[in-house]
Order: C-alpha cells, then sequence, then structure tokens
C-alpha cells in the first residue's frame, strides 16, 4: 500500500532500546539511520538528563561485538563501547533492537584541543619568561657576571620552536577520536608540562649553567623537529568523509611507519635527546624519561588497536624503536 502523500518510501523499523542508568531503565524508540549523537541527545532530553558531552554509551546484554575483545589473562571482555558520534545506530556493532545500553556519566568534561593548547601554551611563555626575569630570579650581581652564552640561546630558542609547532599542530593538524576529556586531565596535564617548564627554565637558564662540550651539535634538534613534523604528515582516506576520516583508525605506510608503530614518538623522543645533548640538564633529562615513558605506553595501546581491528598487521612490530636500535 502506497504511504500518505502517494510515497512508495517504506520506513525501516525502528530500534527498541532499554537505556539503563544504576537500576534504572527508560525504553527509547530511535530510527537505525539516526546517529549515537542523536542517541545521546534523547537521552539527556528524554531519559536520565546526563548531559551529552559526558555521556559514555556501553553494550549492557553480552553483545557479540564482545568476543573480539577478550583481554589477556583470560581477563573479561571491556564494555563494547556504543560511538563514535558520527556512526549511525544501525553500523553500531552488536547493537540491535532490544539492546540494553548502559549510560556512564564521565563527570565535567573539556574539549580536547583546548587542553592540549593550554598544556603547551604554558611551556611556551615559562622559559622565555624566566630568561626575561633572571635578575629577580637569581640576583642582580649573579646575573650581570653571567650572561647567557651560545648554548642557553639555542636551547631557548629550540624550546620555543618546539611549542610554537606544537601548538600550531593541534590547531591546524591534529584531529581527535574524542571530543572531549576530564576536566580533571587539564590540571594533570598542565602541571606536568607546566612544572617540567619551570624546573627546565630555572637550570637552563641560571647563571652558573655549565655549557656542555662543544661537541654536542646544535644541528641536531632542528633535524629531530623536522622528522617529527615528516611523520606526522596526513593523507586523505580514500571513501571517507572528513567527519568519519577523523575517527578513522587506517594504518599509515609511509616512511618509518612501516618499521616502528608511532615513529612520531620516536622522532620526539630523539628530538629531546638532541636537546638534552645541547643543553645538559638534570631537569630536561628527567622530562625525556618521563616522557619516553608514558609515550611507550601510547603506542602499546596504539598497537592493540590496530590488531583489533586490522588482523593482518604485524604482531611484533615495535612499538617506538626500530630493532637496529
Amino acid at each position: 500500500m502506497a504511504a500518505a502523500g502517494g510515497s512508495n518510501a517504506i520506513t525501516e523499523p525502528l530500534l527498541q532500546l532499554c537505556i539503563v542508568r544504576g537500576t534504572k531503565e527508560v525504553q527509547l524508540s530511535i530510527a537505525p539511520t539516526q546517529t549515537v549523537a542523536d542517541l545521546k541527545w534523547r537521552i539527556q532530553r528524554e531519559a536520565f538528563k546526563v548531559p551529552f558531552k559526558r555521556q559514555r554509551l556501553t553494550l549492557a546484554d553480552g553483545a557479540p561485538a564482545a568476543a573480539h575483545q577478550q583481554q589477556p589473562g583470560g581477563k573479561p571482555p571491556k564494555p563494547v563501547v556504543v560511538g563514535p558520534n558520527h556512526v549511525a545506530l544501525g553500523r553500531v556493532a552488536g547493537l540491535r533492537s532490544g539492546s540494553r545500553v548502559a549510560v556512564k556519566d564521565l563527570g565535567p568534561q573539556m574539549d580536547y584541543r583546548a587542553v592540549f593548547l593550554a598544556e603547551y601554551a604554558g611551556p611556551l611563555a615559562i622559559v622565555p619568561i624566566v630568561a626575561l626575569v633572571r635578575p629577580w630570579v637569581y640576583g642582580p650581581a649573579l646575573t650581570a657576571a653571567h650572561p647567557l652564552v651560545l648554548a642557553q640561546i639555542v636551547g631557548l630558542l629550540c624550546w620555543v620552536l618546539h611549542y610554537t609547532k606544537r601548538l600550531l599542530e593541534s590547531v591546524f593538524l591534529h584531529s581527535f577520536s574524542h571530543s572531549t576529556m576530564p576536566l580533571f586531565n587539564l590540571a594533570k596535564n598542565c602541571t606536568y608540562y607546566w612544572g617540567a617548564a619551570v624546573m627546565v627554565g630555572y637550570f637552563l637558564m641560571h647563571p652558573l649553567y655549565t655549557a656542555p662540550r662543544p661537541g654536542a651539535s646544535p644541528w641536531a634538534r632542528p633535524c629531530g623537529c623536522h622528522q617529527h613534523l615528516a611523520s606526522l604528515r596526513r593523507r586523505p582516506i580514500p571513501g571517507l568523509s572528513a567527519t568519519e576520516a577523523a575517527h578513522a583508525h587506517p594504518v599509515p605506510t609511509m616512511g618509518l611507519f612501516r618499521w616502528v608503530v608511532c615513529p612520531n614518538y620516536t622522532a620526539e623522543i630523539l628530538g629531546w635527546a638532541a636537546f638534552n645533548l645541547m643543553t645538559s640538564t638534570l631537569a630536561g633529562m628527567l622530562f625525556m624519561v618521563a616522557g619516553a615513558a608514558q609515550m611507550y605506553q601510547w603506542a602499546q595501546g596504539k598497537r592493540r588497536r590496530y590488531l583489533d581491528e586490522h588482523p593482518a598487521y604485524p604482531r611484533h612490530r615495535p612499538c617506538i624503536f626500530p630493532p637496529c636500535f
């Protein structure tokens, strides 16, 4: 029978979802062509009033999609996340009519890009400020007796260029799988980056600073920055819209990506090693070691994600450093 108005279009059956939060349940009917974002807006308006950006949705009924997420050591599988936001509900693996969807309130959130800008703006400003106020930090007499030497000036210039590059990447280059992160991360990340900048700036700009031997080439750091920029080049992903490409996880195949999981981390660590060869401060070396440890954890997570999504991905590919290292 033709639909009203003479249209012969066939309406897809609605998904009947049970939205769960704690012991409370709400039934929602929604078209499979609508997106995860649409479902979140409806949960905010019609169900539990949890703000859109604070919602994390997972399948709560033991969906088959969780089978491939079995954790090492026989641990129970992780909850299957309903997302990303741009995906149509009919394309979410394991989601079907009758599914139970659990809602978690993630608490106060902040825009991902804003967090990155805040954590990088601090170091960009702090070390130059320390250099400008040396007489007030170390005393006018000591500062006048020991002006900045070449290693300090080059180190300051490289620091400023690095964090300027970081800010520009965050604004124009990076895309993020999630739109927000917990507000607590802002304080945590800024404490780490700003605190490191204070320590490095204090010792690097100190009047009694001892420059390393002349053999530590000041050209090492610019070379490291160049490699870092080269490894971060993004290429369009065929068949995906701009929104989908921002959330996809294709396997890069150019350059060092054929040898390690995260060559951008390789270049980042080597760049900081070059910076420390030029400046030779204990604070800078500790900052490099802490950053390398964190990057190794991130690289392990990325390798696990590649293995989950691309079974042909080499299982034993090094995370950061090629075997020759």
